[in-house]
Order: C-alpha cells, then sequence, then structure tokens
C-alpha cells in the first residue's frame, strides 16, 4: 500500500513538474494563471460591465470564479485522461505496472491547480469579506466528492480512449459544450 502510495506521489510530482519544465517561471505559472484568470474577470465585471451582485462589487468576479474551479479541474482531466494509457506505452507494454495509476497521476496533477485555485479564491474571498472561516472545512467536503468523481471520469475516458482513438478529439468538444 505505501508502495502504491509513493508510487503515485512521485510520478504526479514528475508529471506536475514536467508540464512547466523548460519555462522561465516554472511552477509559478499555474498560480499566475488563476491570478490572471481572476483579475481579468474582477476587472470585466467591475469596471467594463458594472455588475454588481451583492454588496461587493468584487462578488460577481468571485462567483463566477468560485464555479470555474471545478470547471477547469474537471475539464482538464477530461482533455488528459483518454490519451493517458496510449501515451504511456512504454509502463503499458515493457514494464509490470499498474496501469490503473496513470489516470490517477493526471487527476492528481489536475488537482494540485486546482487546490492553487481554491487557495486564491479563498483568499480573495477573505480579503472581500465574501468568505468566513467556515469556508475552509465546506470547500474541503465539496473538494473530497469532486476529485472521486474525477477519477472516475478519468478511469473511464482513459479505458475508452485505449479501443477508441476518437474520445481524444471528441473530449475537448465535450468540455466546450460544458
Amino acid at each position: 500500500m505505501t508502495q502504491n502510495f509513493w508510487l503515485i506521489s512521485q510520478l504526479t510530482k514528475r508529471d506536475f513538474m514536467q508540464r512547466y519544465k523548460g519555462t522561465f517561471l516554472g511552477i509559478l505559472w499555474p498560480i499566475l494563471y488563476s491570478l490572471l484568470f481572476l483579475s481579468i474577470f474582477s476587472f470585466v465585471f467591475t469596471v467594463v460591465l458594472s455588475v454588481r451582485w451583492g454588496s461587493s462589487p468584487g462578488n460577481g468576479a468571485l462567483m463566477i470564479f468560485c464555479g470555474l474551479v471545478p470547471h477547469l479541474f474537471i475539464s482538464e482531466v477530461m482533455g488528459r485522461s483518454p490519451m493517458t494509457i496510449v501515451g504511456a506505452a512504454n509502463f503499458v507494454k515493457k514494464v509490470r505496472f499498474p496501469i490503473e495509476f496513470l489516470p490517477i497521476v493526471a487527476v492528481n496533477s489536475a488537482y494540485i491547480i486546482c487546490l492553487i485555485n481554491v487557495v486564491l479564491l479563498l483568499l480573495f474571498g477573505f480579503i472581500t469579506g465574501q468568505a468566513t472561516a467556515i469556508s475552509i472545512p465546506i470547500m474541503l467536503m465539496l473538494l473530497i466528492p469532486l476529485y472521486l468523481f474525477a477519477v472516475s471520469v478519468s478511469w473511464i475516458l482513459s479505458a475508452l480512449g485505449v479501443y477508441f482513438r476518437d474520445i481524444s478529439q471528441i473530449a475537448p468538444v465535450v468540455v466546450q459544450l460544458m
């Protein structure tokens, strides 16, 4: 059991680091991307559209970002999952390897970015007065079923992706429809 956990954690770390390898800012990109996303929404909804939801002008941007956090997580999982097993042919063909871990690694890598988004969401929620101390355990209770749902979606899509390679072409369209 501990070997499986170690293997999944090492593969997740490798996958996450490989995504930002060779870039100038490295692993700061997920944080900067989320900050840029939140600042664009804040600017558009408070300055350009002058939308006021509730008592605070920044409330609308936080509400939309709150909805986008799980959407971005699931869309990344759906986009990457169909090719996880096919893309790791060396693990599947040459080494005795538990292939059910490969979709979990893809989900874990996306989950790290999701957790960064949640931390930024809570931070800006506390700054604007939209979040309270009870928001943290509520958010954690929501993230656990979201993770389990993402793992199940990833297992299904990665299994289908082995037999139907077109799933990798259809998944981005489905994500856009969401």
